[in-house]
């Protein structure tokens, strides 16, 4: 165990918070044709190389990923939202808790497509 907190717990974690996430209304369309257990991998992954344990993240980089998305401000803070909620159901320590989502929000500029929060103007057909 290190910073307080299991892989296994990590792994239950993403279970809940993923399947949250995908039936989430405002966020859960973002994944509809994923391959939802190997998001939950590379977010186990994620997560556990962001809290000391001895684990690789072997995911692509975030940036390209996500870039196609279009994902704006709002719907990263929506991820977020549930997650902490994800995290206080799960009675993780405030220390592990502020340290996970310090590493999520670190990763915006990688996922936000405009970090502004401001949708850019349609490009016009023609």
């Amino acid at each position: 165990m290190t910073a307080g907190i299991s892989l296994e717990s990590i792994r239950e974690i993403i279970d809940d918070f993923i399947d949250q996430v995908v039936a989430d209304r405002m966020i859960g369309f973002y994944f509809v044709n994923v391959d939802i257990n190997r998001l939950k991998a590379r977010e186990v992954e994620h997560a556990a190389s962001h809290l000391g344990l001895p684990v690789r993240y072997e995911g692509r980089q975030l940036r390209p990923v996500h870039r196609s998305r279009r994902i704006p401000r709002g719907h990263f803070g929506r991820r977020l939202v549930l997650l902490e909620a994800c995290l206080r159901r799960f009675d993780v320590s405030d220390v592990v808790r502020n340290q996970w989502l310090a590493a999520q929000r670190a990763a915006a500029d990688e996922v936000i497509f405009d970090p502004e929060g401001v949708c850019p103007e349609p490009v016009s057909a023609g």
